[in-house]
């Protein structure tokens, strides 16, 4: 988790944000990578009912300390099934398919085909990305089945890019469901940031 460890610091980061897609299943989000640095990275920004952008958020609770600046890459369109990514491949496709897969195929377009420098991802140098987020297009469908919204590491190990190994990372669903779309809660849970629940006075706490 990208915020452990950042407890009394001051820290100005980078973090790359990977928008990716199928052609079967295209982002609902019309300009997806204007709409998502807005969200992210934006000043003021009111969409979906947010008082502020995730940046902001993230600044405001830290007392400043907490800087961070969200590089947003895509859409990615990926050359297989999201069925294939979530487990559950299409006739032809393998059956070797896993989310780290995606990590690794998304990294690398964001490198071939946006020259992404992946070095400037490594804020504590010690010669690993410290975090890739992906935001996939659609909402989380069971029946596909979707990659479940989750932090965790390649299985198996990652890649090498610009000298930085890429292990490290965090998934989530574009659409909270087909017509409402996902704003950045489950982002700022897989980022790190702790979960806060108000617990009524009269209720037993476990």
């Amino acid at each position: 988790e990208i915020l452990s460890g950042l407890v009394g610091s001051e820290m100005c980061i980078r973090d790359s944000i990977l928008l990716v897609e199928t052609k079967e299943r295209p982002f609902y989000t019309p300009n997806a990578n204007e709409e998502y640095d807005r969200m992210l990275n934006g000043e003021n920004y009111t969409g979906l009912g947010c008082a502020g952008s995730a940046r902001q958020f993230l600044i405001d609770n830290s007392g400043g300390k907490f800087s961070p600046e969200f590089i947003v890459v895509g859409p990615l369109t990926l050359s297989k099934s999201m069925g294939y990514y979530g487990g559950k491949p299409q006739p032809g496709e393998g059956n070797d398919g896993d989310v780290g897969k995606m990590v690794i195929e998304a990294c690398k377009m964001a490198k071939e085909l946006h020259g992404i420098d992946f070095s400037q991802f490594d804020y504590n140098n010690d010669n690993k990305v410290d975090n890739v987020y992906l935001f996939y297009s659609g909402p989380n469908d069971t029946t596909i089945p979707t990659p479940w919204p989750h932090a965790s590491g390649v299985a198996g190990g990652g890649l090498v890019l610009d000298g930085k190994l890429v292990d490290s990372y965090a998934i989530s669903q574009e659409m909270a469901s087909e017509t409402i779309r996902g704003g950045y809660t489950t982002f700022l849970h897989e980022f790190g940031y702790p979960n806060f629940y108000i617990i009524p006075t009269n209720r037993a706490i476990a």
